[in-house]
């Protein structure tokens, strides 16, 4: 399993949408390595990119690209629930299919994705040294800078 592709979605409710790009850091097999935890992306509110339902279709027309046998694309879906009650769900899988991405996932929020949906929503500070992390994360990939909000 993998927590995050190329292009993720938070669907946070049945009518928003946040996006982000993550520089996917290939994962690789061996002992000791616990694929449990997913990697920490320093992600920040600035990270996400709100995305009403109604102008979802038009924003993956613009910013899927398509896999090809050279790049395989990946991408997840996460819900702060595991019933998916978004309408978003049906529109970007139909994309997913449009533009041959065949690898994602479809998962809960991380304890990341949440707090920093969560402080974006209610346009609070975010803070990651404060909080108390219950689950934690894989600490074999640091990226060198925060993930930005996409140009």
């Amino acid at each position: 399993m993998f927590f995050y592709g190329d292009y993720n979605f938070i669907l946070n409710d049945e009518q928003t949408v946040y996006f982000y790009r993550a520089n996917r850091n290939k994962g690789y097999c061996g002992t000791g390595r616990d694929n449990s935890k997913p990697k920490r992306l320093y992600l920040t509110p600035d990270s996400l990119t709100r995305i009403d339902i109604d102008s979802l279709d038009s924003f993956l027309s613009k910013t899927l690209k398509p896999s090809n046998n050279k790049e395989i694309i990946t991408a997840s879906i996460s819900s702060p629930t595991d019933t998916i009650k978004s309408q978003a769900l049906p529109i970007i899988t139909k994309h997913f299919r449009k533009n041959n991405i065949q690898r994602y996932a479809i998962r809960l929020l991380t304890e990341e994705e949440r707090y920093v949906t969560e402080a974006k929503l209610r346009n609070k500070t975010y803070n990651p040294d404060s909080l108390e992390w219950r689950i934690g994360f894989d600490n074999s990939f640091i990226p060198p800078v925060p993930i930005d909000k996409e140009k």
